[in-house]
């Protein structure tokens, strides 16, 4: 068969397939949102007939269930379509380096519960299960250990985001079927046989080795519809991406009947970056505010900022408490774009600081038995009730057991002394914003590099 290439060839796909063109097995690869997005108008395209779509989620599939399924003729009529979405049929350790990047980035993005999908995916490729993962307590791995597990070098930062999103992972109950390449034998062996003519499978998956034998396979005897933005160069990359956003907004707004200011768009693609999902959100949020009006305007744009600066907020106080200072002064400057007031920005850190040092100064003193590295259902279960027992610290305490350990899980990466030193620092910040004739943005941006740089580093 063939590979289609890019969003602008979806459509010479989907016209092959309304004049007959049909194969066997589909492979869609690439973000998550736009893969889900193009599954959808080619199911509809495959099933304009007649038939019926079973949906399967890759991460809890059974392979040999979904492969019996598909030898066995359906009584039922028309097409058999199988979609399984998030496939880890294609993973493999050659891949490790790029899956690890996704879970730094979808934890940096969105915390913990985002990073754990593709933190499951990275070990069913390296086919280690997630009590495994954390009886080898990656985040202290020698050098040697890493690379003989994960096939590439070990990351220089902190890998802190790595064991709260493993510890949310084993708390939630996953379980590691098997590993990928066994899986993905089954599929080719299926593939290569006699199957029903009713059957087709469909699947999604957002990495991709080309080098394993099932993508060889789809590729030579199915259909491949690569939607990855890879261009020449970094420049090239992002002018596809900024074109295919751009694609998106433009595309949810027609469905709408509404239009929008190419300046306008230029600032809703500043907020959302390449980001297909958030893209479509926002888009979608703005043409509903605009209700009877054809044309959204700067005002709206204006309402759903101010709505989402709580979302910024949380997003600061994650970042610094992950000592990710790239990710801190961009969402600082945001906030400060969306009208939110360098003060107030100073006077979230410090409550952030507050709490900060009461939860390390717990740990100092070996409260409830707490000590670093205790997984989270232990400190559930043992350290917990022991705190709750003092009576001098109910108001930290509150909330949800894994919000409680996440906070002491976060108040390690400072100590008491680096704490102590924050609140001089947004002293200073506070006195710097209310008499110096320096900008705003220059005094806030001096306070996060002061705050998260190594001692001594930032005068």
């Amino acid at each position: 068969m063939t590979v289609f290439k890019g969003q602008g060839q979806l459509a010479q796909l989907l016209d092959g397939v309304r004049n007959g063109t049909v194969a066997r097995v589909y492979l869609v690869v690439g973000e998550r949102f736009l893969c889900r997005q193009a599954a959808e108008e080619l199911a509809g395209v495959l099933l304009a007939a007649g038939g019926t779509l079973y949906r399967i989620d890759g991460e809890e599939e059974d392979p040999l269930r979904t492969l019996g399924r598909m030898r066995t003729a359906s009584l039922l009529p028309g097409r058999q379509l199988y979609q399984v979405t998030d496939s880890p049929l294609f993973s493999s350790r050659q891949e490790t380096s790029k899956l690890l990047d996704r879970v730094r980035l979808a934890h940096r993005e969105g915390g913990a519960s985002r990073a754990v999908r593709p933190l499951r995916t990275l070990l069913a490729a390296i086919e280690l299960s997630p009590a495994d993962a954390q009886e080898e307590n990656l985040t202290q791995l020698s050098t040697t250990r890493w690379q003989t597990l994960f096939a590439c070098d070990k990351p220089a930062d902190d890998l802190s985001w790595l064991g709260e999103t493993l510890t949310q992972l084993v708390v939630a109950g996953a379980t590691q079927g098997g590993s990928a390449a066994g899986a993905a034998d089954h599929y080719l062996e299926t593939l290569a046989g006699p199957l029903p003519a009713a059957s087709c499978l469909l699947l999604l998956s957002e990495v991709v080795d080309k080098r394993t034998r099932l993508y060889k396979f789809i590729k030579e005897q199915g259909v491949v519809l690569d939607l990855e933005v890879e261009g020449s160069s970094k420049a090239a990359t992002q002018r596809e991406r900024t074109a295919l956003i751009q694609d998106l907004v433009r595309k949810t707004l027609a469905g709408f009947g509404k239009t929008m200011s190419p300046p306008l768009q230029k600032q809703l693609l500043e907020r959302v970056g390449f980001h297909p999902v958030a893209a479509v959100l926002e888009t979608e949020k703005l043409a509903l505010a605009a209700a009877e009006r054809k044309t959204i305007e700067a005002a709206d744009l204006e309402a759903l900022l101010c709505d989402t600066r709580q979302e910024a907020i949380y997003e600061l106080t994650e970042a610094l408490g992950r000592r990710d200072l790239d990710l801190a002064l961009r969402v600082q400057r945001r906030l400060l774009d969306q009208g939110f007031h360098a003060l107030a920005i100073v006077a979230t850190i410090r409550n952030q600081a507050d709490n900060l040092l009461r939860f390390r100064s717990l740990i100092d003193e070996g409260a409830g038995g707490y000590r670093r590295g205790i997984p989270a259902e232990t400190f559930q279960r043992d350290c917990l009730p022991a705190l709750k027992a003092r009576g001098d610290c109910d108001k930290e305490l509150g909330g949800h057991p894994f919000a409680v350990y996440s906070r002491f899980r976060t108040a390690e990466n400072f100590s008491l002394a680096e704490l102590r030193h924050w609140l001089e620092l947004l002293f200073r910040t506070e006195q710097r914003l209310k008499g110096s004739p320096l900008r705003n943005t220059t005094v806030l941006d001096h306070l996060l590099c002061s705050l998260l740089a190594p001692a001594g580093a930032v005068g």
